[in-house]
């Protein structure tokens, strides 16, 4: 719901500071839902008309849940592309002289928050020069992350020119009444868990889409299959939509061609737990080098190539064409020792016969594969 307010206390020395200028929000787009440790995206749509020329030229207010971040705050339109600094109501704003928290003070009093929301406040970073009166599109964007607890929240979004003053309703503008539900938490999301026998031992990897609350993962093995011992544990990020990665190596000497199973134990910040699917790594450390032949063969348009080092070593792995043309490098680099999976995808080669090489020192072994499309 859109709503102007006009407030007539501000001293009539401060006249001088308003901008010709109005700002008017014709559109605000915003999630309906979101979960607690997601990262939404806000655009509030707004016309300016008249004639910009402030040092600075653009006040943005948010109310929002005061366990919320916010990320970023920024305008982009035509010809500007201006980030928004964080007004600390505690500061003195030296330009127009008065102190900052007028804009949080005056937004309280005429529009409360309570207690559980409060009133952030942004300003321009840049000067907006305008000379043509004619109207003048931007979209300011508000990327935010979300945080607990659950519920239904209300949002408002405000937005003025740089004067200290809201007796002329066409210098600002509110959208109030922007209802959002927030539900649940993000998961820890595990996208994969393997595990590869090296020189040094059995290497675990996995990686997680999001986290939330993760306090970090408990490394448990067994080696019968329903025993399980905790043997390391790795920090996790805590909240995050991002991918990360982990490793972690069991230095353990296991008998060759014994199968060793683990899972991982997933702790919340608040002691609540959960676990992974159990994976089976066969330790048998590579006595030879080798280059298997790729599966499927023939393939379209990816196919798998295994090799198995020994020792540790510098590996090359590229494919050629029926010419001998250098098509793709798919490994350059010092690889520890163990059994090792590459994908490689030809969706941008033609079908054909192709030979792959791999080169370890004084090992070099080449085999052919063929691409049917």
């Amino acid at each position: 719901m859109l709503r102007k307010k006009t407030i007539s206390y501000i001293a009539m020395s401060l006249l001088a500071l308003v901008l010709s200028a109005c700002f008017t929000i014709i559109l605000v787009t915003q999630p309906s839902s979101a979960m607690i440790g997601e990262s939404i995206s806000v655009k509030v749509d707004v016309v300016l008309d008249g004639t910009e020329a402030n040092a600075k030229c653009g006040i943005v207010g948010i109310m929002l849940p005061n366990s919320w971040n916010v990320d970023s705050v920024f305008f982009v339109g035509d010809s500007i592309s201006d980030y928004c600094i964080f007004l600390d109501p505690d500061s003195i704003d030296c330009n127009p002289g008065g102190q900052v928290d007028f804009w949080t003070d005056t937004l309280e009093g005429r529009y409360p928050s309570g207690p559980t929301m409060e009133w952030r406040v942004y300003q321009s970073s840049q000067s907006w020069v305008k000379n043509d009166p004619a109207d003048w599109n931007v979209s300011l964007t508000i990327e935010m992350t979300v945080k607990p607890p659950e519920g239904n929240y209300n949002l408002s979004y405000f937005v003025s020119n740089a004067g200290l003053d809201f007796s002329d309703p066409t210098w600002w503008d509110i959208s109030e009444s922007n209802n959002i539900n927030i539900s649940g938490t993000i998961p820890v999301e595990l996208t994969s868990f393997s595990g590869i026998v090296t020189q040094d031992g059995i290497q675990l990897n996995w990686a997680t889409a999001t986290e939330t609350n993760n306090r970090g993962f408990g490394i448990e093995r067994s080696t019968d299959g329903e025993t399980y011992t905790k043997i390391g544990f790795i920090s996790g990020i805590g909240t995050s939509s991002e991918v990360h990665n982990y490793a972690f190596v069991d230095k353990t000497n296991f008998e060759q061609n014994s199968v060793v199973s683990y899972r991982l134990q997933q702790v919340d910040f608040d002691g609540t737990y959960s676990y992974s699917d159990v994976i089976n790594v066969v330790y048998d450390l590579p006595v030879d080098f080798s280059l298997g032949q790729n599966y499927p063969n023939p393939f379209n348009p990816s196919t798998m190539i295994v090799y198995s080092l020994p020792v540790n070593g510098d590996v090359s792995l590229k494919v050629y064409d029926n010419l001998g043309t250098e098509v793709a490098i798919l490994v350059n680099e010092t690889k520890v020792a163990g059994r090792y999976e590459v994908d490689f995808s030809a969706v941008n080669l033609p079908s054909g016969v192709y030979f792959y090489r791999l080169t370890v020192g004084n090992f070099v072994d080449t085999k052919k594969m063929l691409l049917l499309k």
